[in-house]
């Protein structure tokens, strides 16, 4: 039997349709994995470029037998199909939908295609206070009626 890894993973869109792009990302996600828990939405201030519409942010926690290449590359094709006509014209700029693999069990990477876990983690106070209710949400006890 496959190990399954898991993974905390980033949505985020600040297009018009923002929430439409977060649900359909999801959709292709829990097609494919095992969804173990989702935080609610965060709107937040654009980050780097200032000009820009602000941010839809969630974080999903997901089972996957993916090792981490294989995952980003499944998710830059789902970045890829739903940006399609919006690619980012400006680093940080506005986009449909951004996946990012913020945490991946305990693995450090730090490689030229992938940094695990994310860089952002320590700087941006979203996601600090997104990962903070997915811990939380561990510390409830569950009914078992």
């Amino acid at each position: 039997m496959k190990k399954k890894f898991n993974v905390i993973i980033s949505l985020g869109s600040n297009s018009l349709n923002s929430k439409y792009y977060i649900n359909l990302a999801y959709k292709f996600i829990k097609a494919k994995f095992e969804i173990v828990k989702t935080t609610k939405i965060k709107i937040t201030e654009p980050f780097g470029f200032r000009e820009q519409n602000r941010f839809y942010n969630v974080l999903i926690q997901i089972n996957t037998h993916f090792f981490p290449g294989k995952l980003i590359k499944f998710f830059s094709k789902i970045e890829a199909k739903l940006n399609k006509g919006n690619e980012k014209k400006v680093f940080w700029g506005e986009r449909n939908i951004d996946i990012d693999i913020i945490k991946f069990e305990d693995l450090n990477i730090y490689s030229n295609v992938l940094i695990i876990p994310h860089q952002g983690i320590r700087d941006r106070k979203y996601l600090q206070e997104l990962l903070s209710e997915l811990e939380e949400s561990k510390l409830i006890p569950q009914n078992d009626k």
